[in-house]
């Protein structure tokens, strides 16, 4: 998806890319705390799911996806009201800091439910079943994101490909939330123990 935005940015030149770079090491370190928490579900869940504790892993899940949501909301409420602010520390480019600044306005409302989606990811792996992350990860960026991206680009200019990426992340969390409570119950209704205890 980076490579892909920033070829599609290229051609609004050297500063609407220059201000995504920006925002997107700035997006690296807020979302960090969400990859390590993504990180950690899959070992857990695959402890506790190995131990037969089934409501363990749907609390640890609820809290996770809370937590997610939660930190989205968290930053977009502080990227959107001080993030050209904080560009401005960093390169005083007016350009630039007008295409960081709809970034930050824009993109960080949907880091919640990538976070869920990594989550949901981890949850998959813990389970057994690699193939419905990478299944969602091309459809999150290929066929989500990019056509969205090069209509948008071409209706609104650069701010309609940070539209896209808003798109795509939001599509992409709410699929893997589904698929993956829904792949969870049906794991769990093939082990009669721990459907007995669950219950």
């Amino acid at each position: 998806t980076l490579g892909i935005t920033i070829a599609l940015l290229a051609s609004h030149g050297d500063s609407v890319v220059a201000g995504f770079g920006i925002v997107s090491r700035i997006e690296m370190l807020i979302t960090m705390i969400l990859g390590a928490l993504a990180a950690s579900v899959a070992p857990f869940v695959g402890q506790n799911w190995g131990a037969g504790k089934v409501e363990r892993i749907r609390r640890a899940l609820f809290v996770s996806y809370a937590f997610c949501l939660c930190w989205g909301v968290v930053c977009f409420v502080l990227l959107a009201t001080s993030g050209k602010f904080l560009v401005t520390w960093i390169n005083d480019d007016l350009d630039l800091i007008e295409a960081a600044s709809w970034f930050l306005i824009i993109v960080p409302i949907s880091f919640g439910l990538m976070g869920v989606g990594n989550i949901a990811g981890s949850l998959f792996v813990a389970l057994g079943k690699p193939i419905p992350p990478t299944i969602l990860s091309v459809l999150r960026s290929i066929v989500i994101y990019l056509p969205l991206a090069i209509y948008l680009d071409d209706q609104f200019g650069y701010v309609g490909i940070f539209w896209a990426i808003l798109v795509a992340n939001f599509v992409y969390g709410v699929m893997a939330l589904v698929w993956g409570r829904s792949m969870f119950e049906r794991e769990l209704k093939k082990v009669p123990a721990m459907h007995a205890a669950a219950g």
